[in-house]
Order: structure tokens, then sequence, then C-alpha cells
């Protein structure tokens, strides 16, 4: 039996308005592989909407949250390798080996991605406390005197007046 794949859309597997599919055939064999949503650019431009009217709460989630979110997905597809395989082989017509390539690259892909939630991003370091930034970034003019080390002592008191404290070598900003 072939199989039929709709479009995510606003959080739902979706048709197009008109029903209309299209048949996907196997470069190898010809074959029809799947029937695929047939979207247009309506369908295309629904999507854009939803996704950036997404993006302000998911902008708004915690670090850790969508930390976990990229490596559930991670989990998922590692869990599903072989299903991935066989899709790709025969979706793509792409070699074994390629197909396996991307099955163990894209869930490293997206472990990185997990990896970068807690980066400084510009001026402040994210916080995992709703609304709370522990860290903000500070440039401080010092004398340089001879021989001496500078460096900068800064504490902000934030999230029930802990103190955090950061030292940098004088001459850089402060992360």
């Amino acid at each position: 039996m072939v199989k039929e794949f709709k479009m995510y859309i606003d959080g739902e597997w979706v048709s197009t308005p008109d029903g209309e599919f299209y048949d996907d055939f196997n470069p190898y064999t010809g074959e029809v592989f799947a029937r695929v949503a047939s979207g247009k650019r309506a369908d295309a431009k629904r999507a854009v909407e939803a996704a950036a009217a997404a993006f302000p709460a998911w902008s708004r989630s915690l670090p850790s949250e969508r930390q976990s979110l990229f490596l559930k997905a991670a989990d998922i597809l590692e869990k599903k390798k072989d299903e991935v395989i066989n899709v790709l082989a025969e979706e793509t017509g792409c070699t074994f080996g390629f197909a396996m390539f991307q099955a163990s690259f894209t869930p490293g892909l997206l472990r990185e991605a997990s990896s970068q939630v807690h980066q400084t991003n510009g001026e402040i370091i994210p916080s995992d406390l709703p609304d709370a930034f522990y860290i903000r970034q500070a440039y401080l003019p010092m004398e340089v005197k001879s021989e001496e080390v500078q460096q900068v002592l800064y504490a902000d008191w934030q999230y029930r007046h802990s103190p955090v404290l950061v030292m940098r070598p004088h001459g850089g900003g402060m992360a």
C-alpha cells in the first residue's frame, strides 16, 4: 500500500484545500513510493504565517525547554534510523551509504543545536529563570599599568539578590 503524506502546518497534519496529491516515484524502480499533498502558494503562505505567529512564544521559551525539544527530536530520529534510511533511499534514490550518513548526521546536528541554547547571545547570557538575566556584558575603561594584569570584577545582583561574579582580562568585554 502506498503511503500518503500531508503537510504539517500550524501544529496539524493537513491536506490541501483542493485535496490534491501528487505521486512521488522511486527513481530506481519507477514505482510510486508515496502520495504527497500537493501544496500550493497559499499553503506555503499559511505555513509561513503560522511559523511567524509561533515565533514569539518560541523565543520566550526557556533555554532548557528548547534544549529538551532538540534532544527529544534527536532521540526520535535515532530510534527511527532504519526507517529514515529506507525512506531516503526509496524517495531520493540515494545510496545506502549516503542515507546512513544522513540518518546519523542529522541527530548530531540537533544535539549540537541543543548545546547552543545556553551560549551567549549579544550582551546577555541566557537564564533558565523566566525574565531574569544573570550576567550582563559591561565595558569598563581601565588604565593599563606596566606589567600588571588588569582585571575587571563585575557583580550583578539579580534574582533573589544572589551575586554572580565574572572576571575577564582587561581589554575585552565581559560575557
